[in-house]
């Protein structure tokens, strides 16, 4: 009846309402003691005055908190104490993802404040992303309970590392189903097995050595090209002579560089190698304004094979599960301690800006079959067919069959 509906409300209200109280007690014992450990707060003694005794005793000095919870993060908002730095706080942040037990997502410092969210619920990553407008803009995955966009005009260049075991060929997948038609992709297989397929269905995919480095060279041309135009025309930005993104996506990039030579050639007193990374640094470097991007795909992280001039310029960078190795190439000695993901998870930063998210898993049959027929319909529409897929036949259908 309707009062044991409010009863039974009240009750869910008390009991809610009890378990968030709780948790914020421990939470808030846990960030003072973490703050006190790494010197973010502070102790100093004060004297007190008791009737005629002067009485010593301890005060902690705390920087300012405000915390607010989603169903899937805490967000923490820190006040500097005067007198703390920036890099105080950045080098000090994975202290509180061991002591709260949770992934950090993200941390941003801003006016003398620190931002942190810690992710306290799996997030949702069913959908694979869907390319549904004209925007510049791939979808990477899924954070802070919504859809994360790589807009590739702000942050130029993508450098993805992917470990053994993080599903790197999975999220690859995510992210070429979204290419548009009219854009210009070029794919090379670094082992020539993962995406050769593609090329039956009309995709631009390297199968070779030789058509690696061709294709290095075509976007290397291409930005030489477009630059041209663009200089002769007055504009500096690709987009105003309506030029489409043009995107070189190179997978086990290591792999295939260490197959180039490295001797050097009479003509040129250049090995193939190093030919090869002059131009992937000019692209890295002037590719944002030409619409001309470089997508570099690692199975291991080696910094003696990806110099630093380029590493620099790839500014959205991307690490799958992780490790101590590939956290120090990809983001920097600084935040070299995060905690590895499980499958299915990342890290991502884009300019100075680190978070976490989670893809889609998809298979690689829904791959094919999505190519085969350049699925373009909406999430709406693709969310309903897959729950359809995925919903069990009625039992009393299936009494009726047995039967009939």
């Amino acid at each position: 009846s309707k009062t044991r509906e409010t009863i039974l409300k009240t009750d869910r209200f008390f009991r809610d309402y009890w378990r968030n109280h709780r948790d914020g007690i421990k939470v808030s014992k846990l960030l003072r003691e973490t703050m006190l450990g790494c010197g973010l707060g502070y102790e100093e003694k004060v004297k007190r005055q008791i009737g005629r005794e002067t009485v010593l005793e301890t005060k902690q000095i705390f920087p300012k908190i405000e915390i607010l919870k989603d169903p899937f993060n805490y967000y923490m908002r820190f006040r500097f104490i005067p007198g703390q730095m920036s890099k105080e706080w950045l080098t000090k942040a994975e202290a509180f993802s061991h002591a709260l037990e949770l992934p950090l997502v993200k941390t941003k410092i801003e006016n003398g404040y620190c931002m942190m969210v810690f992710q306290h619920q799996q997030l949702d990553a069913s959908y694979v992303p869907r390319k549904e407008d004209d925007s510049h803009s791939i979808g990477l995955g899924y954070r802070l309970g919504e859809r994360f966009d790589w807009d590739f005009n702000e942050f130029p260049h993508c450098l993805i590392v992917g470990l053994t075991g993080s599903g790197k060929s999975t999220f690859v997948r995510n992210l070429l189903i979204q290419f548009p038609q009219d854009w210009i992709l070029k794919v090379v297989d670094g082992k020539f097995v993962e995406f050769s397929f593609m090329k039956k269905l009309g995709y631009d995919v390297a199968t070779s050595e030789k058509e690696f480095v061709d294709y290095v060279e075509e976007a290397h041309q291409e930005v030489i090209r477009r630059f041209e135009e663009m200089k002769t025309q007055g504009v500096n930005d690709y987009r105003e002579l309506g030029y489409k993104p043009y995107f070189l996506l190179v997978d086990e990039f290591i792999f295939l560089v260490e197959t180039l030579s490295n001797k050097k050639e009479k003509e040129t007193g250049k090995t193939q190698r190093d030919q090869l990374f002059d131009k992937i640094r000019d692209i890295a470097l002037r590719g944002r304004s030409a619409g001309v991007n470089l997508m570099l795909i690692l199975q291991r992280p080696d910094s003696s094979f990806l110099p630093t001039v380029i590493r620099e310029n790839l500014t959205t960078k991307v690490v799958l599960g992780g490790s101590e190795t590939a956290f120090d190439m990809a983001f920097g000695s600084e935040h070299k301690k995060l905690q590895r993901l499980p499958k299915g998870e990342g890290y991502i930063m884009k300019g100075e800006e680190l978070t976490n998210f989670s893809f889609a898993n998809y298979s690689l049959e829904d791959f094919k079959k999505d190519l085969h027929s350049r699925n373009v319909e909406d999430l709406e529409t693709y969310k309903t067919r897959k729950q359809e897929s995925n919903q069990p036949e009625p039992l009393g259908d299936r009494i009726k069959e047995d039967h009939a």
